[in-house]
């Protein structure tokens, strides 16, 4: 009875506190209910099959874990001795089933899972194993396999949408040094949420902009079948018309774009424009690339 009473006034504290927030009456969890099941705006950035935490998201959260975690979850399923370590594999058990029926799926949804797995894999997994396994190695073994990936996956594995935006912050803070009114204002002609950019420069690009994804809140099921988002309206109708759509026409001549030239224009041209390859020639040809424009190739990052 307490612990149902302690779960209520939790909910309704967290209540309180999210209406307090946004300044409105509002239960998160209801409209996540709303937003990805009721409404499925969530498939509009993409599906996956049913399969796909057990396929692809728990052996990429776990990675060298992955045996010893279902081996720890067997174990503790079977046995009813292990009292708390089974509330923790029932609570896995049914989280993952659960984000499983919502068709758009990501590993970030079950990282919450990762600590209450490392619990299970040294309470159970780890001291049930044979006794003639050596534990020590095995762990050793499991920590070598996710430090390469680790290391590969933040230093090699596509490592230029966070070099380019390194660089952009660097650049920036060198030019202030030499100028004090320098301003930088920075394009990403990219897919949504390309590249970390709000967060690596911050107060270095005020004046900067990149290709929105908003899903199609309001709109009816037969609507959104036709809707496009930026980055749908820039790769998929084509660059050049997104071009001629939302930038103002100036850009082809070297002199600086006057006020009354932006108006009627979702975007002016900044100072810098990043891109993935694929999109370089198309948008180079567009802006004149090397050719009397203010815009020349400075940086290629892999």
């Amino acid at each position: 009875m307490r612990t149902n009473m302690a779960r209520v006034l939790i909910l309704l504290a967290n209540y309180a506190l999210d209406s307090m927030f946004y300044g409105q009456s509002v239960f998160p969890p209801l409209r996540f209910l709303m937003f990805n099941v009721l409404q499925s705006l969530s498939h509009f950035y993409g599906t996956s099959p049913w399969h796909y935490y057990l396929s692809q998201g728990l052996p990429i959260l776990l990675i060298g874990y992955l045996p010893l975690a279902l081996y720890s979850l067997w174990k503790s399923f079977r046995n009813a001795t292990f009292s708390v370590e089974r509330q923790l594999t029932s609570m896995t058990l049914f989280v993952i089933p659960m984000f499983s029926l919502i068709a758009h799926k990501e590993v970030r949804f079950i990282y919450p899972l990762l600590p209450v797995i490392h619990v299970l894999i040294a309470a159970i997994g780890l001291p049930l194993l044979p006794r003639t396994w050596s534990k020590k190695w095995i762990m050793r073994g499991m920590m070598a396999i996710n430090a390469i990936v680790a290391l590969y996956a933040t230093q090699v594995h596509q490592r230029g949408v966070i070099d380019v935006v390194t660089w952009l912050r660097k650049d920036h803070y060198q030019q202030l040094s030499k100028d004090t009114l320098y301003t930088s204002s920075i394009g990403f002609l990219m897919p949504c949420h390309s590249t970390p950019w709000t967060s690596y420069l911050q107060g270095a690009a005020e004046d900067s902009w990149a290709l929105t994804c908003e899903p199609p809140i309001g709109l009816l099921l037969a609507e959104r079948v036709e809707y496009y988002d930026e980055a749908d309206q820039f790769y998929k109708l084509g660059i050049e018309a997104f071009l001629k759509t939302n930038f103002p026409p100036a850009l082809m001549h070297s002199e600086p774009i006057l006020g009354d030239q932006q108006e009627g224009f979702r975007y002016t041209w900044p100072n810098k424009l990043i891109m993935f390859e694929p999109a370089t020639r198309e948008v180079g040809e567009y802006v004149g690339l090397n050719k009397g424009s203010r815009y020349r190739e400075v940086c290629n990052f892999n």
